[in-house]
């Protein structure tokens, strides 16, 4: 069981929520209505993560987001940087600009599925995919525990249930 002191309180899924947002979207015009409706996406989806490891005593672990487009000419900051939990299995989300959790999947290597998705060309993110019902923009991996890797698909049902991605219920 881990200690009070490494579980993520409600008000720590507010500052990581708000962290993100701020840095994401400083100085690209999002109105405030804009900047509410994605903190309040985010804390949601990290507080159901909270939740499901408390009704099932597991331990996943929320990485912070990691942003495709982080620049405002869309330069991929992350060239020379390995994909967040790369060789973990686990759980991961994908957000548009606005903060929606467009969809949720699974895979027993983050590095390996998310490069089915995206690629790395000049330093530019290309996404390889034109079945998004929104622009991708950044990924939450959401690591699990090793000796638990095959609890990762009771987690991405219980999100999906949840958080009703549009790309997981209309189908990709």
């Amino acid at each position: 069981m881990r200690e009070a002191s490494e579980r993520r309180t409600a008000t720590d899924t507010d500052s990581y929520a708000f962290s993100f947002i701020n840095q994401s979207n400083a100085n690209e015009g999002t109105t405030a209505a804009d900047f509410c409706r994605m903190r309040d996406n985010l804390s949601n989806a990290l507080k159901l993560i909270e939740e499901y490891n408390q009704l099932y005593n597991t331990s996943f672990k929320a990485l912070p987001p990691y942003r495709l487009f982080p620049g405002d000419d869309g330069d991929y900051e992350f060239k020379n940087q390995q994909w967040p939990g790369n060789e973990h299995a686990g759980v991961y989300l994908i957000l548009s600009r606005t903060g929606e959790v467009i969809y949720v999947g699974q895979s027993l290597s983050f590095g390996s599925r998310f490069y089915q998705y995206f690629r790395n060309e000049g330093g530019k993110c290309i996404i390889l995919s034109d079945n998004w019902s929104a622009m991708p923009y950044a990924i939450v991996a959401i690591q699990a525990p090793d000796e638990k890797k095959y609890e990762r698909l009771s987690l991405e049902e219980y999100l999906i249930q949840n958080l009703l991605p549009i790309d997981n219920v209309r189908g990709k």
